[in-house]
């Protein structure tokens, strides 16, 4: 049992997530074996994220007068909390496929960047391609015609040069 103080300083560190997060995903890992919970923490620890299990209690004076208090104020059974610090794709994409592998672990909502998402719209953003690869694309897609414009010219220069021979 924690004294006053020590629910007092979980309180003040929970609050701390919450006011520095990008997002923040409430799942539970109720059920999952201690190898499988490690697991996923460190998945999520290297996405620049951190996973909070804590009395509910806790996460509803932690959220008090924050735009999340609605999703944390009338939480039931066992809860889990996912911060985001980086990418809030790789976060939710974490989870979610965790989920597909132990179907105990269900997403049961969040928040991207002080907006409410549903389950659903997390589901759309886990299924996301990596801001690495989505910035790829928008680099190929942006030297595309660069690229053309220069093969253009080469073949031009190419012909010139072979009808200087012929």
């Amino acid at each position: 049992m924690k004294s006053k103080v020590q629910r007092t300083e979980s309180i003040s560190d929970l609050k701390s997530l919450f006011e520095k997060s990008q997002a923040m995903f409430l799942t539970n890992l109720v059920g999952v074996n201690s190898e499988a919970t490690t697991s996923i923490r460190k998945k999520i620890r290297d996405a620049e994220g951190f996973v909070a299990v804590s009395k509910n209690t806790f996460f509803a004076k932690a959220t008090e007068g924050t735009y999340c208090e609605d999703l944390f104020s009338q939480l039931k059974g066992p809860n889990a909390v996912a911060f985001c610090f980086g990418d809030p794709s790789a976060v939710a994409k974490i989870i979610n496929d965790f989920g597909k592998d132990n179907e105990l672990v269900k997403l049961k909502g969040g928040y991207a960047e002080k907006k409410k998402m549903s389950v659903a719209e997390i589901v759309q953003l886990a299924n996301l391609p990596s801001k690495e690869v989505m910035l790829a694309s928008v680099l190929a897609t942006m030297l595309a015609p660069i690229s053309s414009f220069a093969r253009v010219l080469e073949s031009i220069r190419e012909q010139k040069e072979a009808g200087a021979q012929v």
